[in-house]
């Protein structure tokens, strides 16, 4: 288990994926694991996640989701979160980033509450 799940939504945009991923990559704080739910069917998510398996190592789940009721974002949100096991969760879509301290800030504010 990690202290912090990062989830991730994706439908068909590896471009922005992969500065997505570069943003949790360069995160001052490193002990999250990154749930990656594609709605896609292109397969370029797999390849993304496999060319950057040395750095996410044991840090990713990725896994096909089709949502059974077409507009209902929350639908993948909550199949991220219940592939989670970890005390924390965040979200972050395929097309946002985060400055590198991003989560080191929010988990010691969350730590002094």
């Amino acid at each position: 288990m990690s202290r912090v799940t990062i989830i991730t939504r994706t439908v068909n945009r590896p471009v922005l994926l992969e500065r997505a991923l570069r943003s949790i990559l360069a995160q001052t704080f490193t002990d999250w694991h990154w749930v990656v739910v594609d709605s896609s069917a292109s397969g370029a998510s797999s390849s993304l996640l496999q060319s950057n398996a040395g750095q996410l190592r044991d840090r990713v789940t990725h896994f096909h989701f089709r949502n059974p009721e077409p507009g209902m974002r929350g639908a993948a949100i909550n199949a991220g979160i219940n592939a989670s096991e970890d005390e924390l969760i965040t979200l972050l879509d395929d097309d946002d980033t985060w400055e590198p301290q991003f989560l080191e800030k929010m988990v010691a504010a969350l730590d002094r509450e």
